[in-house]
């Protein structure tokens, strides 16, 4: 039994709560000035408050007490002693950080820091008997959701259907953010699909599934949460299964969230070694298309999928005024043009590690979940 447990029912999305916590197990747990002790919250509670615009995202104590003249008492019988903490607003503060979870649904950490708390202390074992300002309450505790209470007897541990829980300040710059599930520093994603095509010069370019293998593949190495993403591509195997090869030459594609989108979205930058650049040769004929590094296309919108955990997530590729030099007797438009577009949709996962040796172009380590959010 935990020395406090908190329970809140909370609607979707708010920016307060009311929270009632429990202290001790009966008369058994607490103490105050080295002796045993009860903590009783009578008809009071807690209210917190989110601080609009603030980062990491912040919120005030209020002491609330439905009974008037009500009070929180402590309790320490043997000396004798009481404190008494009435009720009071604005206290500070408590700090909240987004937990990606681990194999499992995201939790919040609330980190409790109360100063200035006002208070009464009555009877001849107290240390000093009268009214204070200077009291603090400190402590962290990790805040996890559920659907339903449970099952009956569960209490006090709801233990039905965990759903992920987020906060982020109202005003403040919120993500969107990528996190996995990894209980390492981090995860390998990897997604694959027959359906990115390539639009140019007025030719369409995809890249189909042969011989078992999809035309498109996917890998990036990211932490645990992160605003960004490098993802390395392959098209074809072994210069086929595309409509014109496609050769990607040291480039990445780098996606970037942009803060504050509904839903998540991210521009992309191509990223290329030196002298490196995409290329789609129309072999049978003279026409080679070379995209260069560029910054800033728009644009991949996220959605979270998969279901139960482990999750997944489905980008959807829609960039346009791509960059691009045709080369070639054969192109309709030889000469540099930003015009060029890229569309398709990829569903990623998330892997705690690469899988054996051999496994590729698959990875098949251990699963984790992936969310956006």
């Amino acid at each position: 039994m935990k020395g406090s447990k908190v329970e809140v029912t909370a609607p979707k999305t708010a920016t307060e709560w009311t929270v009632p916590i429990v202290y001790g197990n009966g008369v058994k747990g607490c103490t105050a000035f080295g002796v045993a002790a009860t903590v009783n919250m009578n008809s009071c509670h807690y209210k917190w408050a989110l601080v609009a615009s603030s980062v990491p995202a912040t919120a005030t104590v209020d002491v609330v007490c439905t009974t008037a003249g009500d009070a929180i008492t402590i309790t320490a019988s043997s000396l004798p002693c009481t404190v008494t903490i009435g009720a009071q607003a604005g206290l500070k503060h408590v700090t909240f950080t987004n937990n990606p979870g681990s194999g499992g649904p995201a939790d919040i950490t609330a980190k409790l820091a109360l100063e200035n708390l006002a208070y009464t202390t009555s009877g001849v074992g107290c240390p000093k008997a009268g009214t204070f300002s200077n009291g603090k309450y400190t402590g962290t505790l990790t805040l996890e959701a559920f659907n339903d209470p449970g099952p009956s007897g569960s209490k006090p541990y709801p233990m039905s259907n965990k759903v992920g829980l987020h906060v982020g300040a109202p005003g403040a710059p919120q993500g969107p953010e990528l996190h996995c599930t990894s209980s390492t520093t981090g995860c390998t994603l990897w997604g694959q699909s027959s359906g990115h095509v390539f639009s140019l010069q007025g030719a369409t370019v995809g890249c189909k599934q042969y011989e078992g293998v999809a035309g498109a593949r996917f890998e990036a190495t990211v932490p645990k949460t992160g605003t960004s993403a490098t993802i390395k591509a392959a098209y074809g195997v072994g210069g086929k299964g595309c409509t014109w090869p496609v050769q990607v030459n040291g480039c990445d594609y780098t996606l970037n969230f942009i803060e504050g989108s509904s839903p998540a979205t991210a521009t992309v930058d191509i990223t290329c070694t030196a002298g490196g650049n995409i290329t789609l040769t129309a072999v049978a004929y003279d026409c080679t298309i070379t995209i260069g590094p560029q910054n800033g296309l728009g644009h991949v919108t996220f959605s979270n999928s998969g279901g139960a955990e482990p999750t997944d997530v489905t980008a959807e590729f829609s960039l346009e005024k791509i960059k691009y030099t045709a080369t070639g007797s054969w192109c309709p438009k030889p000469g540099t043009s930003e015009d060029g577009k890229y569309q398709g949709t990829l569903t990623l996962e998330g892997f705690e590690d690469p899988g054996p040796a051999g496994s590729e172009p698959y990875p098949k380590g251990n699963k984790v979940g992936l969310h956006v959010f």
